[in-house]
């Protein structure tokens, strides 16, 4: 296994732009700390990117005015002056202020979401987009979206829950084949640019390897619809007590604000208690070792594990929440979304060049990839609780006293 050591050295370099030089280099001596210019340079970064996040958000939001239009169509109409553009961008800006000073809490949420939502996705260009869509859909979009599923699949409750079953797997494994596809170059060093970003860059992975995570994960993925469907009918045997509901009162960004936290605490304790029992020696053994065939992951194998584990630990602290909940469809599509791109993010074995100075995944989970018994949960709260970061934490002190040392020589 790869040394603890070396690893962190590794999230250093990765960390600093101005190493770049040295990124291929892995048996040099310690790296230099990040610089402060660079710290703050990123720190800049996440701040000008919240800003944009909340002017997306807010934009969305608020419905815009119909004189406003939309900036795009404005400039290629050529009876359209700059004073006029300005002029409708300048309407559009002040309706979006008077909707914050109308209902701020509802805003403060809108940008909270946004923001969140891009966040548990990665943080990446295709975590922008599917936030930006799935985040500006309001009570008229989704009528017409149940109109269009109560037309294909009949007006009966129990044949419409079954089209939102098919629709969310068909979003679940579209998403988690395209863009582990889109992803799968990387692992061949390919774009070059990004290659340098990778946090164990001596692994890689076969053919033969990755053909056995095609089938498993292709089953795992199969076994999904089944589920989903089976969890869609709990609202029509609990006569719409509980699980996930589709009329009724659109959820306001408040309510979707909620669920997401709601959510987020139900899977992370269900998911770093379930991990941790499948580290015992005999879950591990039967159960837990196939997932960790690789010390270092990729976004494909993020479902690579034997069935039971997929559904005792993945499948279920992820959407068990939304039986007492009751969450909206809409939120369903959100979650969904988030869980895939964010457990790919996870198991991309990079660290992109977007993702946040202040979150330390994937290095959080790459770590328990690499050291197998610690870091095993998705935010490290409980792991912080536990003491299960421990090892984590004590070799980036170690690393840290070291760097101090050399610079103080």
């Amino acid at each position: 296994a790869r040394s603890s050591s070396d690893f962190l050295q590794r999230r250093d370099v990765i960390a600093s732009p101005c190493c770049s030089h040295t990124l291929l280099d892995m048996k040099a001596a310690v790296r230099a700390p990040v610089p402060e210019p660079v710290r703050a340079v990123h720190l800049f970064r996440d701040v000008v990117q919240l800003l944009v996040v909340a002017t997306v958000a807010l934009t969305l939001w608020a419905d815009a005015p119909a004189s406003g239009g939309g900036f795009a169509e404005a400039a290629v109409m050529s009876n359209q002056t700059f004073g006029s553009l300005y002029a409708a961008r300048s309407q559009t800006a002040v309706h979006v202020w008077a909707s914050v000073a109308e209902q701020p809490g509802e805003a403060a949420a809108a940008v909270g979401l946004l923001f969140v939502t891009i966040s548990m996705m990665g943080n990446s260009p295709v975590a922008w987009v599917m936030a930006t869509l799935l985040c500006s859909v309001k009570q008229p979009d989704w009528e017409r979206h149940v109109a269009l599923l109560t037309r294909v699949f009949g007006g009966e409750d129990a044949f419409l829950f079954h089209g939102f079953g098919i629709v969310v797997w068909l979003l679940f494994a579209g998403l988690f084949l395209v863009h582990g596809l889109l992803l799968l170059p990387l692992e061949w060093g390919y774009p070059r640019w990004l290659a340098d970003l990778k946090i164990q860059p001596d692994k890689t992975v076969g053919a033969a390897k990755l053909q056995k995570v095609a089938r498993v994960s292709l089953l795992n993925l199969l076994l999904v619809l089944p589920y989903i469907i089976f969890f869609t009918l709990i609202r029509k045997w609990s006569d719409g007590r509980y699980g996930v509901r589709h009329d009724g009162e659109f959820p306001s960004k408040k309510q979707q604000l909620f669920q997401f936290g709601a959510l987020l605490l139900v899977d992370e304790v269900l998911f770093y208690y379930s991990h941790r029992w499948f580290h015992t020696p005999a879950m591990y053994a039967r159960f837990h070792k196939q997932h960790h065939e690789f010390t270092a992951p990729f976004a494909l194998s993020a479902i690579y594990a034997h069935p039971v584990e997929f559904f005792l630990s993945n499948l279920i602290p992820f959407t068990i929440g939304f039986i007492p909940l009751r969450t909206h469809m809409v939120f369903v599509y959100i979650w969904v979304t988030g869980a895939v791109l964010g457990t790919q993010t996870h198991h991309s074995g990079y660290r992109f060049p977007w993702i946040a100075f202040f979150d330390e995944q994937p290095f959080f989970h790459d770590y328990h990839h690499a050291k197998f018994n610690c870091n095993f949960g998705n935010m490290g709260v409980l792991d912080l609780l536990h003491g299960t970061d421990m090892m984590y934490k004590a070799e980036t002190k170690k690393r840290d006293a070291a760097l101090l040392a050399k610079k103080a020589a």
